[in-house]
């Protein structure tokens, strides 16, 4: 576990690591769960609820956000899975990856951590982005979302930097290959409706807006080792506090001053997280700071320190 040093953990924000999840792909069966008055796409009563319904929130490139959502099951399930459509597959993965028994109607918590890489904000999406991504997907997911026009125009009707996406409760069970072949087997993959719907706002950091009460976390891309003392902080981060009674004009005027953006700041602590734009290594950080140090303004200013904690 990977947790904010100095000032980030003054303000009592923890850093969980994007994980890429990387594994052989298995032939699986899938069906697709019917609604009790005759079909998919029946407004009869969910098998699954989802608390949110819906989660819909902004991010920077090159930063990880960390959403919770609860859900219910009207059915006792097994080895549960969760299903991401694309395009938000390509940039999250959901804490726990795997729960072995889920109870009829008790509630269970997942973690949705979404990492979007830094030049994310130069990409857009498209109906047509939307068909490359189901066409490189398994047939399952074609099948499933021409059955369900909701969920199908749901995920293709955004304006460019949005990341839709839709999240499944699926479960998996092993059956014999066939009838007179019980020691061959195959998985049979199970997707329960209802979905939980997110939507990713793609957001471009500037020197003129400040998020408030909000701190951005690293992507693993973005965190650098130095090899000599074992230093462990954000590439191109740097935290600064200013001294009470500094006007915001003045903040955005250092900040620009020195090619910086904001990505974060907790007002309470007069302390703010920033980008340096064009940083190419680590070690142009250090100027930066020390310019910065030396200003009547400026209480403190260091890296965006990492602890490492093994």
């Amino acid at each position: 576990m990977i947790f904010m040093k100095k000032y980030l953990s003054s303000f009592g924000v923890g850093f969980v690591p994007f994980i890429l999840l990387a594994g052989a792909s298995i032939a699986v069966l899938t069906l697709i769960v019917n609604l009790s008055n005759g079909g998919f796409g029946s407004k009869s009563k969910a098998v699954i609820n989802w608390l949110p319904e819906k989660i819909e929130q902004s991010q920077f490139p090159g930063t990880t956000k960390i959403f919770t959502a609860k859900f219910t099951s009207q059915k006792d399930l097994e080895n549960v899975k969760f299903w991401i459509t694309p395009p938000l597959k390509r940039y999250t993965v959901v804490e726990p990856g795997l729960i072995e028994k889920v109870e009829k109607n008790k509630e269970y918590t997942i973690q949705i951590i979404v990492s979007l890489t830094s030049d994310i904000s130069s990409g857009t999406y498209s109906d047509k982005n939307l068909e490359e991504d189901i066409g490189k997907e398994d047939k399952d997911l074609r099948e499933y979302l021409n059955k369900d026009k909701d969920s199908k125009d749901y995920l293709k009707g955004f304006l460019k930097k949005k990341i839709p996406g839709l999240i499944f409760v699926t479960s998996e069970k092993s059956v014999p290959r066939f009838m007179f072949q019980k020691d061959k087997e195959q998985k049979i993959r199970t997707i329960y409706p209802e979905a939980l719907r997110i939507v990713i706002n793609v957001k471009k950091p500037t020197a003129e807006e400040i998020p408030i009460d909000e701190v951005s976390l690293p992507t693993a891309e973005k965190i650098y080792k130095d090899p000599e003392t074992g230093a462990v902080y954000v590439r191109d981060e740097i935290l600064i506090g200013f001294k009470e009674g500094t006007s915001e004009a003045r903040i955005k005027e250092i900040i620009a001053g020195v090619n910086g953006i904001f990505l974060g700041s907790i007002i309470d602590l007069d302390a703010y997280q920033i980008r340096i734009l064009g940083i190419t290594d680590p070690s142009q950080l250090e100027p930066i700071i020390q310019q910065l140090e030396v200003l009547p303004e400026v209480r403190i200013a260091t890296y965006s320190w990492i602890d490492e904690v093994r």
